[in-house]
């Protein structure tokens, strides 16, 4: 039986990710959730940049898209729990709209009656799927897939920059072990440089604390990483050092020799590339689509839906409001009360607290 599949936000990687699914057997698209409309999101399906399809094969009507004569159905809720997931019996909900308040939002959709949620990088708080002490398992296919558990029902598709430089990380130091290393890369669309790039990696990778550094770069292309690094081994030329990454889609530059069976050497990366990003994305999405449902890990509680501001103001009484940034107000403030102890209303002016803090 076909994995049931909701999309939540249409934007790129939401496309990317529709396209790939397409033509798997393996998946059905129940619906897509976004605030544009149908005949926009069939028009970007149309003239995507590169990876669009033939505009004779895409037409939308006012609450549905289609493609190849099939519908799919377009809702353009606000509020995740007033979604009908659970009518649609959707498996999955592919969370791309990159959300600020991505706990809560998470936890809407499981509210609504999805069974789990794929969430792919928040645009506003990029430190929050880097893998440092996310509230759900940041994942990077082919690196830590293994370590989603069976009861987790949220887990993170790491960046797209993240997913480009890990397996590339990967077999390098499997080839000659790295010694140290200097991530350069350019924030683009996932929003991670190289210093969040870097710290990302040394989570990932725990033997490589303390090896990696990174640096931002101002190229303007936004899917550009270098790194240059010092390994250790023998026979290291261009030749060998491009055998070993061949399938990582790495180029080796120079190969100089530093010291003692130590060999400086410096590869061009791609990095942030989205359409390969959406493959990635998929992979993610069938290993945790099919996975068996377990026991909770150790410790672990389930994530609570808790009432938010903001929002769908025509949402049903009681149901989740997503957090918008700047929006949030004490009760007291709202009633137009003074707080307790003469303390100040919050300023609905100021930018949300971010979920989590990166390290300094």
């Amino acid at each position: 039986m076909a994995v049931n599949i909701a999309i939540n936000g249409f934007g790129r990687v939401g496309r990317l990710v529709f396209s790939k699914l397409l033509g798997d057997k393996t998946f059905e698209i129940a619906a897509i959730n976004d605030s544009v409309k149908p005949d926009i999101l069939a028009y970007l399906l149309k003239y995507e940049t590169s990876q669009g399809f033939p505009p004779n094969l895409v037409d939308s009507g006012p609450d549905f898209i289609s493609l190849r004569g099939k519908k799919i159905k377009v809702f353009a809720e606000t509020d995740p729990a007033g979604l009908p997931w659970k009518r649609l019996k959707v498996d999955v909900v592919l969370d791309c709209t990159g959300r600020a308040a991505l706990k809560e939002q998470a936890a809407a959709h499981l509210a609504a009656g999805a069974k789990k949620v794929l969430l792919t990088p928040p645009a506003v708080d990029y430190t929050a799927y880097t893998g440092l002490d996310t509230p759900f398992p940041a994942i990077v296919y082919g690196i830590n897939e293994k370590t989603i558990a069976p009861a987790d029902r949220i887990v993170f598709a790491a960046s797209p920059a993240l997913s480009s430089l890990a397996p590339l990380v990967k077999a390098l130091n499997a080839f000659a072990p790295i010694q140290s290393a200097i991530i350069n890369a350019e924030k683009g669309a996932g929003g991670m440089d190289g210093k969040a790039v870097a710290a990302a990696l040394g989570r990932l990778f725990p033997e490589l604390q303390g090896r990696l550094a990174g640096s931002a770069l101002a190229l303007g292309t936004g899917s550009a990483a270098l790194i240059a690094a010092v390994v250790k081994g023998r026979h290291i030329s261009p030749e060998t050092l491009n055998r070993a990454l061949n399938t990582q889609g790495g180029s080796p530059g120079p190969v100089i020799p530093v010291g003692e069976e130590l060999f400086q050497v410096q590869i061009a990366a791609p990095c942030d590339t989205e359409a390969s990003y959406a493959v990635q994305v998929v992979k993610t999405l069938k290993y945790f689509a099919e996975l068996k449902a377990g026991p909770a890990r150790p410790g672990a509680k389930a994530p609570a839906a808790k009432p938010a501001v903001g929002g769908n103001s025509a949402a049903k009484p009681g149901a989740l409001k997503p957090i918008v940034p700047g929006t949030t107000k004490s009760r007291a403030a709202k009633k137009g009360e003074k707080p307790a102890g003469g303390a100040k209303p919050a300023d609905p002016a100021l930018p949300r607290k971010p979920l989590i803090n990166f390290p300094k």
